[in-house]
């Protein structure tokens, strides 16, 4: 929605900003600009339409609260009105706006008007890291799968790494070399307490944690395995295909096994004890019990867009933000482990009954694996794929064909099996059908994909050392899309060592034009649409 007048709403002090542009989550979810959902689907808006992005930008920074936290939304039915719940994803996102703005469009303005709440959205994230270095109970857009009843997600704890990293290079460029320097230790910080705490140890085998869940058993098909038994005792049991018991709580030690897809029921008579489901190699999807540089007692699940703040950190060019690539690429491989199963029988309109059976052909993968099933664990959510195959090719992880292929399976889902390319849902279940919501964003994450494919880093923040550069990972010949906000053009190679850069929408200066270390001769490159092609040869 652009409204020409919106009394109460926060003008924008950006002269390139005109009215007040404002838009709902979903087609079937009215709210307003929640900033988590918008960092799902914002890359086509920034770079199509950047300046709908700058508008947005003055009511997020109005709304933000008095220690710092940006309001995940704001109200329908008072526009600007700050909303909503605690996020991971959502201070952490502004700030990320901030820096692509800088990087791809030079966009010293917005971050001369934003930097002091960007300093305030900072300071908001080490607060809430503070007892272990990365946040602890937050709400994420994740928020069907209850994260917050955990004390850690690996999901917020990277986005948390990518916000710190974000505001250090936001602070260099605003000339706060003091800021730079606390925000830089907080994101170092952090990313030790993701592998110290939230990193499983192994490769590909079930960590043997189990988790606590009171008032909660099996309602079918359990087995009876004895009475007098201890937690510990009654865990034991649990061997082989088990994956869930519960014990009395009457003092009675009565333990039963859990079938292998349980249906639950609530009663103070029974404590359920469920595996963790985490996996060797990889980061637990969640944690608990945690203790900072030591470890967390309980390691909870394979969670299968745990990284989206790295698919953010390598676009924006922070480079990896976790600890290293090769780390990626574990996780990467446990999670198709681990999470490439679809759903046999039972009701999926209803999560209940069936089970899990190898193989990911119709949908991508599941989103959560390994803990007792959550509404929407077994089903997938249109963020993951994409973000994998953003991951994998970033980090070397994969070969393009294959980093590619299950983005392909969740993509056909709707242009093969639905036929509807443009209702695409927020989930589906592994049969491809869609579940949940209307005309989502989730699936908009592709647009990382691209910039992926051909390597694009940009930085034009400062005159002098404005830098475009590109390393595909595909062979020559090739045709791939330049993305920068209003500017649009084609890097094109026909066989190796020949290069050629030409836009169709916009115009870029640059200082630097290089294709897998090879630069552009002659150094200050000006582009333009309909202009002249850039063309060279590497020497």
């Amino acid at each position: 929605m652009w409204w020409d007048e919106c009394p109460g709403c926060h003008k924008s002090n950006d002269s390139r900003c005109t009215g007040f542009w404002r838009q709902w989550e979903a087609f079937d979810c009215p709210d307003l600009d929640s900033i988590h959902n918008d960092g799902e689907r914002h890359l086509p808006y920034l770079l199509l339409f950047p300046n709908s992005t700058r508008n947005k930008l003055a009511a997020w920074a109005g709304n933000q609260q008095p220690d710092g936290m940006l309001a995940e939304q704001i109200l329908q039915t008072a526009p600007d009105t700050p909303a909503g719940r605690v996020m991971a994803d959502a201070t952490s996102m502004f700030i990320v706006y901030i820096l692509e703005l800088l990087r791809w469009a030079g966009d010293t303005t917005s971050l001369g008007l934003y930097y002091p709440t960007v300093r305030r959205a900072a300071e908001w994230q080490m607060n809430v890291s503070a007892s272990l270095g990365v946040p602890t109970h937050l709400e994420t857009t994740y928020d069907i799968l209850q994260f917050p009843q955990h004390q850690l997600s690996t999901y917020a704890s990277v986005f948390h790494i990518t916000a710190m990293r974000a505001a250090a290079a936001l602070a260099t460029a605003a000339g706060e070399p003091a800021d730079a320097a606390t925000f830089g230790a907080a994101a170092d910080r952090a990313a030790a307490s993701l592998d110290a705490l939230q990193w499983v140890p192994g490769n590909g085998t079930a960590a043997a944690s189990f988790t606590e869940t009171p008032h909660t058993y099996c309602v079918d098909d359990f087995v009876y395995a004895g009475s007098g038994l201890t937690p510990a005792e009654c865990v034991g049991k649990c061997g082989g295909s088990c994956l869930e018991v519960f014990l009395s709580t009457d003092g009675a030690g009565d333990c039963y096994l859990c079938p292998a897809a349980p249906t639950h029921g609530n009663t103070s008579s029974y404590t359920l004890y469920a595996r963790s489901g985490a996996v060797g190699g990889a980061w637990a999807a969640a944690s608990d019990g945690c203790v900072e540089k030591q470890g967390c007692a309980n390691q909870t699940g394979v969670f299968a867009d745990a990284l989206y703040g790295q698919v953010l950190a390598y676009s924006a060019g922070l480079g990896t933000v976790v600890s290293s690539p090769s780390k990626i690429a574990s996780h990467l491989a446990a999670v198709l482990r681990a999470n490439c199963y679809h759903v046999d029988g039972g009701d999926p309109d209803i999560q209940v009954g069936g089970h899990l059976s190898p193989g990911c052909d119709n949908a991508g993968v599941a989103i959560l694996t390994g803990r007792a099933r959550g509404a929407t664990d077994w089903m997938s959510w249109e963020g993951a794929a994409p973000n994998q195959a953003t991951l994998a090719l970033r980090s070397g992880a994969q070969p393009p064909a294959e980093a590619l292929e299950n983005f392909r399976k969740s993509a056909t889902s709707w242009s093969e099996r639905i036929n509807d390319q443009w209702n695409t849902a927020g989930i589906k279940d592994t049969d491809g059908y869609p579940t949940v919501t209307s005309h989502y964003g989730f699936h908009m994450v592709s647009w990382h994909v691209p910039l992926a494919l051909s390597g694009q880093l940009a930085d034009l923040s400062a005159k002098g050392n404005r830098s475009l550069t590109f390393a595909p990972a595909v062979d020559p010949p090739y045709s791939l899309p330049l993305m920068l906000p209003g500017v649009l053009g084609v890097l094109a190679s026909a066989a190796e060592g020949e290069y050629r850069v030409s836009l169709t929408v916009g115009a870029v200066e640059l200082d630097l034009l290089s294709v897998d270390g090879h630069p552009a001769p002659g150094g200050a490159v000006s582009l333009v649409a309909g202009g002249p092609a850039v063309a060279w040869q590497a020497v």
